[in-house]
């Protein structure tokens, strides 16, 4: 009897481990299925990351080459130039804050203002010799 009562504890607490067990495995099964969701939520958020920083890069690339040609032109117009040469100026720098970017702006606005200068000069020198030439013909 001691024996047989032995065994039926032993068996019920066999069960009760085994029940205790298999709770803990859907458990582990419910968390790892909440890691591999908030894994690919991570990875699709850092691929938004990534996609918005390569955009800003290329934002930035193409502001710093605008900048870059504005500085080109106006030093070709001032090279070939005939006449008085404007100051030297600082060229291109690299702009962190806005306000460095809103100083860069208004510099390459200032440079864009003598290359349309040098342009409507150059334009009148051309109409001036065309001039010439008409009346050296007739």
């Amino acid at each position: 009897m001691e024996n047989e009562n032995k065994r039926q504890q032993f068996s019920q607490f066999t069960k009760e481990r085994a029940n205790e067990v298999l709770n803990r495995n859907n458990e582990i099964a419910g968390m790892q299925k909440s890691l591999e969701a908030r894994t690919v939520k991570t990875l699709e958020m850092q691929g938004e990351v990534d996609d918005g920083i390569r955009n800003m890069s290329d934002k930035v690339l193409q502001l710093g080459q605008m900048l870059a040609s504005v500085d080109n032109l106006l030093k070709r117009f001032e090279t070939h130039a005939n006449k008085v040469k404007r100051s030297k100026k600082e060229s291109v720098k690299k702009v962190g804050t806005a306000e460095e970017l809103e100083k860069e702006g208004k510099r390459a606005h200032d440079n864009l203002e003598a290359i349309a200068t040098y342009m409507i000069d150059y334009n009148s020198i051309v109409g001036e010799w065309k001039a010439k030439i008409a009346d050296e013909d007739r």
